[in-house]
């Protein structure tokens, strides 16, 4: 290692080894240098593409790279071989910068590399995985952080990277949330205001306790959470509304037409995590508590 390398800082993530030119401090540094499968660095030469100037977040994608802006957070080149350059604004803090960084962008990265992606919270317990799979707003966030509180372990807040063997990949242990008593009773090592997010929550770097301390594929249990009128709760291959749900959910190239190969091999691999994991939809008819206590009647917590 020259002397360039040895001044940055080394991290572990998803399964992968990151280098970042500067310090992440909702990840802890790894001493040993392996060969990094992603370099975090910052190119002040980057700029926002006039399509995307009008937007609050949005992405183009070509072949090989991805190009993301966040407003009010800065501009993202994601490069199918792992380099991720940004360029953020001037007053955004670093840790608003790596909080979207290690989210929406890895998550481009690995998309690039094929690999199903999806917006979703995840805990496990009993080497079962529970992925609550949503759009922003849903309350992902909440359901994971009551579980953790009871036992469960955290595994990722918004991203899941499935691996080969259906497993999800550990992301890192921050948690977004707008819930006082939950705050009150959350072990937590550092608290974050994030100016960018719209929400308005804070972040948690949670205890060590909460985090999970290894990769389970044994089983996995998805849950489906939707804004929309539910008619069925049991969701099966032949349910076509489900898997559109589903797929709303799911990493794609934008525009479709810029990366047809892509987009259809990860459709395929989304059709086949579909059919082969056992899915349940519950949607917001009577509301977020009522839709919470049905969630956990349904993966077995005692109320």
């Amino acid at each position: 290692y020259n002397l360039e390398n040895l001044l940055h800082y080394h991290y572990n993530c998803y399964a992968s080894q990151l280098e970042s030119d500067r310090p992440i401090s909702f990840l802890r540094e790894q001493h040993s240098r392996k060969s990094p499968n992603i370099i975090i660095k910052e190119d002040s030469s980057l700029s926002v593409p006039i399509a995307l100037k009008s937007h609050n977040n949005a992405l183009i994608t070509t072949l090989d790279t991805i190009i993301y802006f966040r407003k009010n957070v800065g501009v993202f080149s994601i490069h199918k071989n792992g380099n991720i350059f940004y360029k953020k604004n001037t007053n955004v803090t670093d840790q608003d910068l790596f909080r979207v960084l290690l989210n929406l962008p890895i998550g481009y990265y690995f998309m690039l590399n094929k690999r199903l992606v999806i917006h979703a919270s995840c805990v496990s317990l009993n080497e079962t995985n529970y992925l609550f799979i949503g759009k922003s707003g849903l309350g992902k966030s909440t359901l994971a952080a009551q579980l953790v509180l009871n036992g469960y372990d955290f595994v990722t807040e918004d991203i899941c990277v499935i691996n080969d063997e259906n497993g999800v990949l550990t992301s890192f242990p921050l948690i977004k949330i707008k819930n006082k008593q939950i705050e009150n009773n959350l072990n937590y090592k550092s608290k974050y205001y994030f100016e960018s997010d719209s929400k308005r929550r804070h972040g948690f770097l949670l205890d060590d306790n909460y985090f999970a301390k290894k990769l389970c594929t044994k089983n996995l249990n998805s849950l489906l959470l939707t804004d929309k009128k539910i008619e069925t709760k049991k969701a099966c291959p032949s349910n076509f509304e489900n898997f559109n749900h589903f797929l709303d959910s799911v990493f794609l190239p934008r525009p479709l037409n810029k990366n047809k190969e892509l987009a259809s091999e990860l459709i395929s691999k989304a059709a086949s995590f579909y059919k082969k994991n056992e899915f349940n939809s519950f949607g917001l008819d009577n509301g977020y508590e009522f839709r919470n206590n049905e969630i956990k009647a349904s993966i077995g917590f005692k109320l």
